[in-house]
């Protein structure tokens, strides 16, 4: 498989979590507006990495533009959606230690490193500790799973019905 084919999945993966955004709330839900998806309340990016196991530095950044993102209105809440083939479905929340070791800085001597780390000395303390408590990451489903919960939803909904009265 090459690198489009888990693109498009991707990219369908985060249409499906924006649909049940919308299912699961009042709120007006934009997708590719702030981030991938937000609200009045939230803030979310999403990442599906289906066939690679989880480590901090293939979060640093998503991580970062939420931070970035905290930086222009500290009001909402931030949230990293992803999914990881190691990982079980779960939220976590994170301390300083973890920030730090998701931020920790590139060792790559690129143009690309050097600007990522550039970002990310421009957090200082204060503000890292104040994402800190909007921040959490939650560790979805499987992309086969989530589309099953948007189905059944629909269902809860009868929004499958397509017979007429």
């Amino acid at each position: 498989m090459d690198g489009g084919y888990y693109a498009i999945k991707g990219f369908e993966f985060q249409i499906d979590k924006t649909i049940l955004e919308i299912l699961d709330t009042d709120a007006d839900v934009a997708l590719e507006n702030i981030q991938d998806i937000n609200s009045d309340s939230i803030v979310i990016q999403i990442k599906y990495k289906e066939t690679q196991d989880y480590s901090d530095n293939k979060i640093r950044e998503p991580v970062l533009q939420l931070i970035e993102e905290f930086k222009n209105d500290e009001s909402k809440n931030y949230k990293l959606f992803c999914y990881f083939s190691d990982k079980s479905e779960g939220r976590e929340t994170i301390d300083a230690v973890k920030l730090d070791s998701i931020l920790n800085s590139s060792t790559g001597k690129s143009t690309k490193a050097k600007k990522l780390n550039a970002r990310i000395s421009a957090i200082d303390n204060d503000l890292r500790n104040r994402f800190i408590s909007k921040f959490c990451i939650d560790f979805s489903k499987n992309y086969q799973e989530q589309f099953n919960e948007i189905i059944n939803k629909f269902k809860e909904k009868d929004l499958l019905n397509c017979t007429e009265d």
